[in-house]
């Protein structure tokens, strides 16, 4: 399991709140290339990140998507402790 930070976990808490928005997506995407890169267990919320363009088509993912996957992605990781925060 990976530890999550408390920086992706506040980041992420804006898209599971149902911001959909490009920016949300990017500055989750930002703090994943920052922290996560070439940890396994974000591959795939990285590729739904990098295909995110609600309403673009099918071939691209949307904002349910993106959720699902983040709440999937966090089921499988450790979350800050409360003594950790700052």
């Amino acid at each position: 399991m990976i530890r999550i930070s408390d920086r992706f976990l506040k980041v992420a808490q804006r898209i599971l709140d149902g911001d959909e928005s490009k920016t949300a997506a990017a500055a989750l995407e930002g703090v994943l290339l920052d922290e996560y890169l070439g940890a396994e267990e974000m591959n795939d919320l990285l590729l739904v990140l990098s295909l995110y363009a609600p309403g673009n088509g099918p071939e691209y993912y949307d904002g349910s998507k993106l959720r699902i996957t983040l709440e999937e992605t966090l089921s499988n990781a450790v979350l800050p402790r409360q003594d950790e925060q700052p």
